[in-house]
């Protein structure tokens, strides 16, 4: 595996995890909203610690997005470009997004594969408070209870990250929400979380950063610099299956099933486990 040095010590621990309940959720949002506006003032009013959402052709008016990038600060092993703005009216063809707490007020992290109105398409780290919504906007995933994801300091990446965290003591749930170190196998440290949250088979929701990505169909892109959303992953008898999309600095992405213990965490991975099989699991670009 490639491996990419961070700037601060190494976390002991490959992995966080918190049990929790997962609810499937079906958001509408509102039209002239931003989606962070959006998606955290239906947090509040729902009452749950987060959620895990999809976004799937979901129509927008305006947006801006940034790229992973080389870091020119030695504080960072990587970092973001500047913005990138989508021209005209567009959508997100599909994206993961987790929506969490900052500061005490709602948070999102969204990664997600967007077209313009020429049907020109580009992938990367969507500014969710700059995100419009058009007409017709919905998410769907799942509503989360009895943890949640909090923006956290890091001392290794020097970046503040979502952290599960328990919010009730002994939350007995059918889900988990992890978070994984930097420089971990993806494969290993996800299934190693599973197993320590009491799961062995589920569904696996979510996004975050890898030290490139090597595929089965034997695409290979290098990074070290790249941002990703799940597409379709799994744990089957305690074995990761992971699908995803995945871009770089160069804006090159790729779309595809991983070699497993090929592939590193570059920052972090943020996902929800869901026991058993999920239907609404994996969503085509169309």
């Amino acid at each position: 595996m490639r491996l990419c040095r961070q700037p601060g010590p190494p976390r002991p621990a490959p992995f966080d995890v918190a049990r929790c309940r997962a609810a499937p959720v079906r958001i509408a949002l509102p039209a002239g909203t931003d989606l962070l506006t959006a998606a955290g003032a239906w947090m509040l009013e729902r009452g749950c610690d987060g959620a895990m959402l999809t976004l799937a052709d979901v129509p927008v008016t305006a947006l801006r997005y940034v790229l992973p990038a080389p870091s020119a600060d030695p504080a960072f092993a990587a970092y973001y470009s500047t913005d990138h703005v989508l021209r005209g009216p567009g959508r997100i063809v599909q994206g993961q997004m987790t929506l969490g707490w900052r500061d005490g007020q709602p948070f999102a992290h969204c990664h997600a594969l967007i077209e313009d109105a020429t049907g020109q398409r580009a992938c990367g780290h969507l500014r969710v408070e700059s995100c419009l919504l058009g007409a017709g906007a919905v998410a769907t995933g799942h509503a989360i209870a009895g943890a949640r994801f909090i923006a956290q300091p890091c001392a290794e990446t020097g970046f503040t990250l979502f952290t599960p965290a328990a919010t009730c003591a002994g939350t007995a749930g059918d889900a988990a929400i992890i978070k994984l170190s930097p420089n971990r196998d993806l494969h290993a440290a996800l299934a190693a979380a599973a197993r320590a949250a009491g799961l062995r088979d589920g569904v696996v929701h979510g996004l975050g950063s890898l030290v490139g990505a090597v595929f089965a169909e034997g695409q290979d892109l290098a990074g070290p610099e790249t941002e990703f959303f799940f597409t379709q992953a799994r744990l089957q008898k305690g074995v990761a299956d992971l699908a995803l999309t995945i871009v770089d600095a160069a804006g090159r992405r790729l779309s595809g099933l991983l070699v497993p213990h090929r592939t590193a965490v570059l920052m972090t991975v943020e996902a929800l486990i869901l026991e058993g099989s999920d239907p609404s699991v994996g969503h085509p670009a169309r």
